[in-house]
């Protein structure tokens, strides 16, 4: 889903981004779902949109790195006007290759090729910029990622509200799949309204 679309979106819905990107948005809790709704589609769009579908369909077509050599994967990690970010080939089970990021948006397969085109950080950046409401993405041990420090440490519960560094915030939360079968949860925070 391209940016135009996501704002159109947002737009639609009524909602409107923060004018200085370190706010956190005021939000009534139809506008933190609504807000949610918007992150979710973000990530599906990094997940299974048509720009990780055409790396998976570009890079399945090297055959040395469908073979898994860890040269020539890197190699596609590094080329200059392409953002893929993991890749992960799997013959028979085993795992031959897997370079790149490690806590990142899950991705497509193709004959034992995986491939992300997003890292966890990445997401909450591109969700936070458009929305002005806080995230926070958490996966295995040591893997979070937050808008801001304070939310990293933050103990959320998944819906209803939460005290983050004194100040009370709104709450919700949704599941996603992350790279390899990791379990993320995400979560939209935003000052009740």
């Amino acid at each position: 889903m391209s940016l135009s679309s996501l704002f159109v979106l947002g737009a639609a819905a009524g909602l409107t981004a923060c004018a200085a990107p370190s706010d956190q948005a005021a939000v009534s809790d139809a506008g933190l779902n609504a807000y949610a709704s918007v992150a979710r589609r973000v990530y599906a769009g990094e997940q299974r949109g048509t720009p990780v579908h055409a790396s998976l369909r570009r890079i399945s077509r090297d055959a040395a790195a469908m073979r898994g050599n860890r040269a020539e994967l890197l190699r596609q990690l590094f080329l200059p006007h392409y953002h893929v970010v993991r890749l992960r080939v799997v013959r028979g089970g085993r795992v031959v290759n897997d370079v790149g990021g490690r806590f990142v948006v899950a991705g497509p397969s193709r004959r034992g090729m995986t491939i992300s085109i997003q890292d966890a950080i990445g997401y909450v950046k591109l969700v936070h910029r458009l929305t002005g409401v806080g995230i926070v993405v958490r996966g295995r041990p040591g893997h979070v990622a937050a808008s801001s420090p304070a939310l990293a440490k933050a103990s959320l519960p998944s819906s209803g509200d939460a005290a983050v560094a004194g100040r009370r915030y709104a709450v919700t939360s949704f599941s996603e799949p992350g790279f390899a079968g990791e379990r993320l949860r995400v979560w939209i925070v935003g000052q009740p309204a």
